[in-house]
């Protein structure tokens, strides 16, 4: 019998491997969401550089990138918008993400 980090560990790689969202796979899974987001939250602490932002990685096969904020919300964009969007995008919910 798999204990609930091995489990989990199977979870996130096929999560990694689909093109869903955290949310919906958690749905499709019947897996408890903040349960989840914690164990990829662990398994991605290190990916987080010296300025406190964490690197983005568009999904090749939906060309999009999702930002995921702590209240649960998320919005995705085109892999490929400018820079710009992405800077008053982070710039914004920087320092708003409490009040959304």
């Amino acid at each position: 019998m798999e204990n609930k980090k091995e489990n989990m560990a199977k979870h996130y790689d096929l999560w990694l491997a689909s093109s869903l969202t955290k949310m919906s796979y958690c749905k499709a899974n019947q897996i408890i969401y903040h349960q989840f987001l914690y164990f990829v939250n662990k398994q991605t602490s290190g990916v987080v550089a010296s300025s406190g932002f964490t690197l983005l990685k568009p999904n090749k096969s939906d060309g999009k990138i999702e930002f995921h904020l702590p209240n649960g919300s998320y919005f995705a964009l085109p892999s490929d918008c400018s820079m710009n969007v992405l800077q008053k995008l982070v710039e914004y919910f920087g320092t708003n993400c409490a009040t959304i």
